[in-house]
C-alpha cells in the first residue's frame, strides 16, 4: 500500500543551465521523460506526490498537482520550503528531478525509519544528497529565517548540517543500489548518454 504518513515532491526548479537539450526533467528516458519515470516509481511507494516549479504550464499534465516557488530565485532551499508548505503529511520524501534510476525498495526503507531527527538524507564520500532525502514540516520557520536573510542566505547544503540529521551511510545505500547509480542525477546531455550506456553494458 502507498504510504499515506509522508508526501513525496519533485523538485523542478532548476535552469537546466547544463543541459543543452533543455529542460532536463523532460528528457527521455526510454519510452518516458525523466520525471515522469520518476512519479511512476513514486506512485508506488506514496499516496500523495507533487510538483514544485515555477513552470506550471511545463508539468501540470503530468497527473499530480505543481506548486510554484513561495520564495522565488532561493534555488534548492526554496524549492524544498514550497515543498513542506504544501506536504499534506508531518514528513516529505524530496528528490531532483533529474534521477531516472530511483530505487524503490531504498525510499521505502528510508520512509521506514524511526527518528526524531527532521532530516534522513544519504551521506556519500563526496558528500550529503539533500535532493534524496525527507524532511520534517518543522523545519519551515528555519527556512524562512534563513531565506529572510537580507544577504544571500546560506545554501541548502550548508544549512542542513546546522541541523540534526539521520545520515545513510554509503553501505547502507549499498545493500539496495550497489553501484549508487540510484542517486544519480542528469546535469549534462553527456551525463545523460553516460548513463544509458552504463545499463546497456
Amino acid at each position: 500500500m502507498p504510504n499515506n504518513k509522508i508526501s513525496a515532491a519533485i523538485l523542478a526548479g532548476g535552469k537546466s543551465s547544463r543541459f543543452l537539450l533543455g529542460d532536463k526533467a523532460l528528457a527521455r528516458w526510454n519510452n518516458k521523460t525523466i520525471i515522469e519515470t520518476e512519479i511512476e516509481i513514486l506512485k508506488n511507494i506514496f499516496e500523495r506526490i507533487f510538483i514544485i516549479s515555477n513552470h506550471i504550464d511545463r508539468y501540470n499534465k503530468l497527473g499530480v498537482d505543481v506548486f510554484p516557488d513561495i520564495y522565488p530565485s532561493k534555488g534548492p532551499l526554496g524549492g524544498v520550503h514550497s515543498a513542506l508548505v504544501n506536504a499534506n503529511s508531518d514528513r516529505v520524501f524530496i528528490v531532483g528531478c533529474d534521477m531516472p534510476l530511483l530505487n524503490k525498495d531504498l525510499i521505502c526503507w528510508m520512509s521506514n525509519i524511526n527518528t526524531w531527527a527532521p532530516i534522513i538524507i544519504p551521506s556519500l564520500s563526496k558528500g550529503l544528497e539533500p535532493l534524496h532525502a525527507i524532511y520534517h514540516v518543522s523545519l519551515i520557520p528555519i527556512i524562512e529565517t534563513v531565506i529572510s536573510v537580507p544577504k544571500k542566505p546560506m545554501g541548502l547544503q550548508a544549512l542542513i548540517k546546522q541541523l540534526p540529521f539521520r545520515a545513510i551511510s554509503e553501505q547502507e545505500i549499498k545493500y539496495f543500489c550497489t553501484n549508487l547509480l540510484c542517486l544519480k542525477g542528469i546535469n549534462t546531455t553527456e551525463e545523460l548518454k553516460t548513463l544509458k550506456k552504463l545499463l546497456i553494458k
